[in-house]
């Protein structure tokens, strides 16, 4: 009898082992604490994969991962502790140093949560640089850990957060929008030192939200396209912004939004 181990996995610990036996005919069995043991999903989808199989998926998929600047070291083991900020005396999933630490693993779906904390560029450039893009069912989320304190501090001459495929028609190696970083959410950050706040170009989808933005050499936002007015395809358009609820103050400039249908409101 072959057994497939699987696992449900939420925020880096297992939660309930899953494990399929193979008998060695054309009969497959379920065996779980809620399965009756007559079938693949069978309780949930009556017949076939489905059930709480596909839930299982997709939470394995949705992470919470977290940054916090008084870890000495990543925390990728899965025993970081939101109560005491330290690695290997907790339950509660995987924990980075730094935002900039997270750039090549994140994915759609992925919420990225924030201690307290100031958080200053690396290498006198940028505090966040994406090279990855959330989907319309699993949107990328960037934000403050239960309402605490994050400060993006930049540098002069760089944006603080900066979205851009640097010449190249594509610039996100999971991209499925054709070259453009879309389905990202941030919130509730506190931006500034920079020669812009959030820099975006080619993007769609983006949702900045409760956030201050200000002391900028530049703007405190801004939606621009790659290669200026462009009309060959090489650089699609953007647009669909929401803009909401930031304080943008003490810059050269407020916010700029270049593409169709965005929405800037109190």
């Amino acid at each position: 009898v072959a057994k497939i181990f699987f696992a449900e996995f939420k925020n880096g610990s297992i939660i309930q082992p899953l494990v399929i036996d193979d008998p060695g005919d054309d009969t497959q069995q379920f065996n779980d604490a809620g399965d009756s043991g007559d079938g693949l999903g069978k309780e949930n989808s009556g017949e076939g994969l489905g059930g709480d199989v596909g839930n299982d998926i997709q939470e394995v998929m949705q992470r919470t991962i977290y940054i916090d600047g008084d870890l000495g070291a990543d925390c990728i083991d899965g025993t970081y502790s939101l109560a005491f900020r330290t690695c290997g005396s907790g339950i509660d999933g995987i924990a980075y140093n730094h935002p900039q630490d997270v750039y090549q693993i994140i994915q759609p779906g992925d919420t990225i949560s924030i201690r307290a904390g100031t958080y200053r560029s690396l290498n006198n450039q940028r505090v966040m640089h994406f090279v990855k893009t959330g989907t319309e069912g699993s949107p990328i989320i960037i934000q403050n850990y239960n309402n605490e304190d994050v400060f993006f501090v930049g540098s002069a001459g760089f944006p603080v957060i900066e979205m851009s495929l640097d010449n190249k028609p594509c610039g996100c190696p999971n991209d499925p929008a054709g070259g453009q970083y879309a389905y990202i959410v941030f919130r509730g950050l506190d931006i500034s030192g920079g020669s812009k706040g959030i820099d975006s170009r080619n993007s769609k989808y983006i949702t900045i939200e409760n956030n201050k933005l200000h002391n900028l050499t530049g703007t405190g936002i801004e939606f621009t396209k790659q290669g200026g007015n462009r009309t060959d395809g090489r650089y699609p358009t953007g647009g669909h912004h929401l803009i909401r609820n930031n304080e943008v103050y003490h810059n050269v400039g407020g916010i700029h939004v270049k593409g169709e249908y965005s929405i800037i409101e109190n």
